[in-house]
């Protein structure tokens, strides 16, 4: 696809697909890496994600690959984000806290296609 077709699709309304799920994010080093929710064959052409969590500082984090609490963009509790990002570009979650499974950051995500 070249550059410019590139371009108007990402400026052009999602008609494919909507796909939301609930994802709980734990505490990890690394983060944990987002999976996306769309059929196969639909490419992701934005994603929402809303920090749902009642449970500690519920601070979340989102960055690439090894992402932490010092690299990546902070997503505080009741706060949501709008991202542009295609379904090839990987996107990682990471917790600022030890939390247990019963405390994990309630992530709802949104995708469109």
């Amino acid at each position: 696809m070249s550059e410019i077709a590139r371009l108007l699709r990402s400026i052009a309304p999602a008609v494919r697909e909507l796909s939301t799920q609930q994802v709980n994010t734990l505490a990890q080093i690394s983060g944990e890496v987002f999976t996306s929710g769309l059929s196969a064959g639909f490419s992701r052409k934005k994603l929402y994600a809303y920090n749902q969590t009642d449970a500690g500082s519920g601070e979340l984090y989102a960055g690439e690959s090894g992402v932490t609490p010092a690299t990546g963009m902070v997503l505080e509790k009741g706060k949501w984000l709008e991202i542009n990002i295609g379904q090839d570009l990987d996107i990682f979650f990471v917790t600022d806290d030890a939390l247990s499974h019963a405390d994990a950051v309630n992530l709802r995500v949104m995708e469109l296609a």
